[in-house]
């Protein structure tokens, strides 16, 4: 789903400096579907958000998961979602 959003939206952010108003209506729907997917891989395992927390504070600490504790904590910077 991620992906599929990406490749369909990608051409409003080639070769464009500023930062239009639909790049921030993109970027918010962008992380609607981020979010509605974090709530349901949490229902699904039986997770509270503190254990998630407590996870990735694990993670950005650990040699084999800093890079995507990282990545996760990136997702909501409108800057590294343009990039």
């Amino acid at each position: 789903m991620r992906e599929s959003f990406i490749e369909e939206n990608c051409i409003f952010f080639l070769n464009e400096e500023e930062n239009s108003h639909h790049q921030h209506d993109l970027f918010k729907s962008y992380n609607e579907i981020m979010e509605n997917r974090l709530e349901e891989f949490l229902k699904e395992f039986s997770l509270t958000p503190e254990v998630l927390g407590e996870a990735l504070l694990f993670a950005s600490t650990s040699e084999n998961f800093k890079e995507m504790a990282i990545l996760i904590e990136k997702e909501d910077d409108f800057q590294y979602f343009k990039q």
